[in-house]
């Protein structure tokens, strides 16, 4: 049990962390493309 609780932890950092990093290049537009 204590190690699906860390992988469920590890996922829901590494969720976070992508989200966060895809929020970084939402917020520059793509105009000058």
């Amino acid at each position: 049990m204590s190690r699906l609780l860390n992988l469920t932890e590890l996922d829901e950092t590494a969720v976070a962390n992508f989200r966060e990093y895809l929020r970084i290049p939402s917020v520059q537009p793509d105009v000058n493309y």
